[in-house]
């Protein structure tokens, strides 16, 4: 049976399930998607199983996915740590100032190649490996977008005594 077809058949039951679980609309078109994605990329091992085997699969997927805490939002103090390459003082001490609101500007500046590894490592909380695979990426390429998205919003963000 094709992905297209479990999703087809299977969409409304899975998000009425998660909804009942979560409670959140968002969060369980998240799980949702996620679950199929998982599907999505165990495929080729799933080719020769019945299509109830791999519905049960899905359905298995989901309810680990509801599961397994939701880490959705972080602290802007926490979301800043990793940028301090060049100065840890400097980004910490700088983090608390920031306004939530220029935070998201200066993100929405960056080119969608970096905006989207860095949103989904820091918001999302994917590792390089899981954003390499949903990207069609290498782990180092996702890790150099990362560094270069970092630095570019520290440029943005952190003013400079030299300028």
């Amino acid at each position: 049976m094709a992905v297209e077809d479990l999703y087809s058949d299977l969409r409304e039951i899975m998000l009425a399930y998660a909804r009942r679980c979560l409670r959140d609309e968002e969060a369980a078109k998240d799980v949702v998607s996620e679950s199929f994605l998982r599907l999505i990329q165990a495929e080729g091992s799933l080719r020769s199983k019945a299509p109830e085997v791999v519905r049960a699969y899905v359905f298995t997927i989901l309810r680990n996915r509801i599961a397994t805490p939701r880490r959705t939002t972080v602290p802007f103090e926490e979301w800043m740590a990793p940028m301090q390459e060049a100065d840890e003082a400097e980004a910490v001490a700088y983090s608390a100032r920031v306004p939530p609101e220029q935070l998201q500007q200066a993100i929405e500046r960056l080119p969608e190649a970096e905006r989207t590894p860095l949103l989904l490592f820091h918001f999302k909380r994917l590792s390089h490996k899981e954003i390499a695979t949903a990207m069609g990426l290498s782990s180092l390429a996702v890790t150099m977008r990362l560094f270069r998205a970092r630095r570019k919003l520290r440029a943005m963000l952190v003013p400079r005594d030299d300028q």
